[in-house]
């Protein structure tokens, strides 16, 4: 049966870029993962880092297809050659997400899988997002794996710093992903259909993290929104929240607030100057 609700994707998943040219503010990350395919020099693992929302793991699956590309273009996958066409090159690139498959049992599985030969790529490639999760017997497990991988093999790891074994950290090349311009993240939101006043708004109160920013624009972040926007209207000017505001006008409230209602009628500039303070 179609459900209309099933057919809604969020923002972030709609929008997700596909080249490193998609990925907006993260240029001096993005052209030296493009100058590694271009020369095809890699490590064999890497961490993608930084505070929820700045593309870690958008890039990271950038990268990884590049990497198996036949045919790159400026860094990227081309999207056109066998390799990226071939739906059995999907089994080449595995993502995981260390949040629910946290334990020791399942990066035991990793390291057995990880001995077959890739499907028609040239490596195979294991994400393991949200890395900063795994216990520490999954460190552990995991750690055997870096210290000996085979040839074919190479692993990105998305996730936080805080937390990992120094062990890990040393074995892996540490890209860091910040957030971006503010103006970036408008650009974005725009491309995705939000209008420009809304675009500047959401992406100011992103702080400039894209994956918040396209939270906020989405239906289902309403909620967060209006609080996001009630605190920074509070902050920036000492305007009491809107819900407040509505309250006092309709007489919601018994005692007080229906007589500061009246009075906000009366004056509202005067009544919202006292409000505030």
């Amino acid at each position: 049966i179609y459900n209309q609700s099933m057919s809604y994707q969020a923002l972030y998943r709609k929008y997700r870029p596909t080249t490193f040219e998609g990925v907006i503010g993260q240029k001096h990350i993005t052209d030296t993962l493009a100058n590694q395919i271009k020369a095809q020099k890699f490590v064999h693992a890497y961490l993608f880092c930084g505070s929820r929302g700045t593309g870690k793991t958008s890039t990271a699956k950038i990268f990884a297809r590049a990497i198996n590309c036949l045919f790159p273009q400026n860094g990227s996958p081309c999207g056109k050659c066998d390799v990226c066409l071939n739906s059995a090159s999907e089994m080449d690139i595995v993502e995981i997400d260390a949040a629910s498959n946290n334990r020791v049992d399942e990066i035991r599985e990793l390291r057995e899988n990880v001995k077959f030969m890739p499907t028609c790529g040239k490596y195979k490639i294991y994400i393991i997002d949200e890395v900063h999760m795994l216990t520490t017997e999954a460190f552990n497990a995991l750690l055997k794996t870096l210290e000996e991988p085979p040839a074919d093999l190479l692993i990105v790891l998305t996730g936080s710093e805080t937390g990992l074994l120094p062990t890990i950290r040393s074995r892996v090349m540490t890209v860091r992903l910040g957030a971006k311009p503010v103006s970036a993240v408008a650009d974005e939101l725009r491309d995705a259909g939000v209008s420009p006043r809304d675009a500047s708004l959401y992406a100011a109160l992103s702080g400039g993290v894209s994956g918040r920013a396209k939270s906020l624009a989405s239906p289902e972040g309403a909620s967060f929104r209006n609080a996001a926007i009630d605190a920074l209207q509070d902050a920036l000017f000492g305007v009491p929240p809107f819900q407040t505001v509505s309250e006092l006008i309709r007489g919601d409230k018994a005692g007080e607030t229906a007589a500061d209602g009246k009075k906000l009628k009366a004056d509202p500039e005067k009544a919202l100057m006292a409000l505030s303070h």
